[in-house]
């Protein structure tokens, strides 16, 4: 799939485990040869870490060609602000969701990005049940209230999120019916996600599956 790793990682892993282990080994019988081996592992595992970085830059530019173009087919109003990310699960702990990349069009990262329990939200909900999601605020100043109230958020958690009136979750599955992650809209105006709004990015996220893991 898009982002597993290539036979090539695997292979230059392979080989930095065999030189450090090797320099380890003769270290005491010849010191020029373990100095090679060393430097060896250390050239292979820089290599690798290039390697894993291009393509963690390729995954991230495709996630947000994909969300742009179901943004753009929207033709949203300006002065909506909508934002959309992704989410997925964290490979180490799989009840927390972690942000790929920053929101399009703004650039920047959510309040979570450092994770988010797949326990709280319209995010997590939609994680959970693998249905689509959409939450809409009519009073301001209940915001903050209704995140402690409904979604599990901590008062603290609360107050970082950023106050905005549309929010839309949609699951991303892939061919197998595992949930892979979630594409994340949220808008300043509460009439933003029409029924039409919503379909069109229904199916624009259909791809991310093909990149998300």
């Amino acid at each position: 799939m898009a982002i597993d790793k290539p036979l090539f990682r695997v292979l230059l892993k392979s080989l930095v485990l065999i030189s450090a282990g090797l320099s380890g080994l003769i270290a005491q019988n010849n010191l020029t040869v373990s100095i090679v081996l060393f430097s060896l592992s250390v050239v292979l595992g820089g290599a690798d870490y290039l390697i894993s970085q291009r393509i963690t830059t390729l995954v991230l530019e495709r996630i947000t060609g994909i969300l742009e173009a179901g943004y753009n087919c929207c033709n949203f109003a300006q002065d909506c602000d909508v934002r959309a990310t992704v989410f997925t699960a964290s490979p180490h702990r799989k009840e927390i969701l972690r942000q790929l990349g920053r929101y399009y069009p703004t650039n920047r990262y959510s309040s979570f990005r450092r994770g988010l329990s797949t326990g709280k939200g319209i995010i997590g909900l939609c994680f959970r049940t693998q249905e689509r999601c959409l939450e809409v605020i009519k009073q301001e100043s209940s915001f903050k209230t209704h995140l402690v109230t409904k979604w599990g958020f901590t008062k603290g958690e609360a107050d970082q999120v950023k106050t905005r009136r549309s929010y839309l979750a949609i699951p991303i599955i892939d061919a197998l019916g595992k949930t892979l992650g979630v594409a994340y809209f949220d808008s300043m105006k509460e009439d933003t996600f029409s029924p039409e709004a919503i379909d069109i990015l229904t199916r624009a996220c259909v791809p991310l599956s093909k990149w998300v893991r």
